[in-house]
C-alpha cells in the first residue's frame, strides 16, 4: 500500500513538472517566432519642382513569414509643401479605405483576392506607392506614424 501511494505521488509530481515545463517552453518558442514588421518609405530624400509629382514607395520588412489579414498605415506630411494625390497598392494588396485629413493619410489595406483572406508575406517587399504633388520648393518630410500603424498578422 505504501508503494502504491509513493508511486502515485511520484507520477503526480512528474506530470505537474512536465505540464509546467511544457507551458514555459511554449512561451519561449512563441516569443522566438514573433514577426517583426516595420514600414518605411523609399527614397528617403527627394527633389522636385513645384507642380511636379513625388512618388514614394511604401515598404515593409517581415523577418519571418507573416500571414497578413489587414493593415493600416498612417502617413504624415507637411500639407503646405505637399498635396496628397493617391496610394496605389502593390499587386498583393487592395485598398480597403483611405482617409486623408490635411497632413495625415490613413490607408487601410487587405490582401488581394488572389490570396484569399490572408497573404503570406516574408522579407523586404513593396506594399504600395504614395503620390504627392509638390506645392513649393523647400525641404519637407514624409513619415510614418508608428503609433497609428497596425498590421493584423
Amino acid at each position: 500500500m505504501k508503494n502504491t501511494r509513493l508511486a502515485f505521488v511520484f507520477v503526480t509530481l512528474a506530470t505537474l513538472i512536465l505540464l509546467l515545463g511544457s507551458v514555459f517552453l511554449q512561451r519561449i518558442v512563441f516569443k522566438a517566432a514573433e514577426s517583426q514588421s516595420s514600414f518605411y518609405i523609399t527614397p528617403t530624400s527627394f527633389s522636385v519642382q513645384p507642380g511636379g509629382t513625388v512618388e514614394l514607395t511604401l515598404r515593409s520588412n517581415f523577418s519571418i513569414p507573416a500571414f497578413v489579414a489587414a493593415g493600416q498605415v498612417a502617413i504624415t506630411y507637411d500639407e503646405t509643401q505637399l498635396e496628397y494625390l493617391e496610394i496605389t497598392p502593390a499587386s498583393d494588396f487592395i485598398t480597403s479605405k483611405t482617409v486623408n485629413d490635411g497632413g495625415e493619410t490613413l490607408w487601410a489595406f487587405v490582401p488581394a483576392s488572389s490570396h484569399g483572406l490572408i497573404a503570406q508575406l516574408r522579407g523586404d517587399l513593396a506594399v504600395g506607392v504614395i503620390r504627392f504633388k509638390a506645392l513649393a520648393e523647400s525641404a519637407t518630410t514624409v513619415a510614418i506614424d508608428p503609433s497609428r500603424t497596425i498590421v493584423s498578422a
